[in-house]
């Protein structure tokens, strides 16, 4: 659980609840331990958005993550987070020997 503040339309930060943060950086695929960095409500009060930067030296991507206040609890959960990148699909050994180049072509 992590409380903190969100700036909502009237620039006063109100207390906010959240079940988790992302794990998983969607455009390097990478598992990371992400700390936000700016707040902010979406059109009302149950739509919250986080702007978080991969921590992984090599990607370094800034990603947004979109939550959805639980009307029973008043937690906010995570529901997505963008952009997406694809990820690249893996083959069997067996297929890139057959033929590499089309392992090549596929991922693209």
């Amino acid at each position: 659980m992590h409380a903190l503040n969100a700036d909502g339309y009237d620039n006063v930060p109100t207390k906010v609840y959240l079940v988790t943060y992302p794990d998983e950086c969607p455009l390097c695929h990478v598992a990371a331990q992400f700390s936000s960095c700016i707040w902010a409500y979406r059109r009302n009060q149950r739509e919250l958005e986080g702007l978080f930067r991969c921590p992984r030296h090599e990607c370094q991507r800034l990603l947004i993550a979109e939550y959805v206040m639980d009307s029973s609890t008043g937690y906010h959960h995570l529901t997505r987070t963008k952009p997406q990148a694809a990820r690249a699909p893996i083959f069997d050994p067996e297929v890139k020997a057959v033929s590499a180049s089309f392992v090549e072509i596929f991922t693209q």
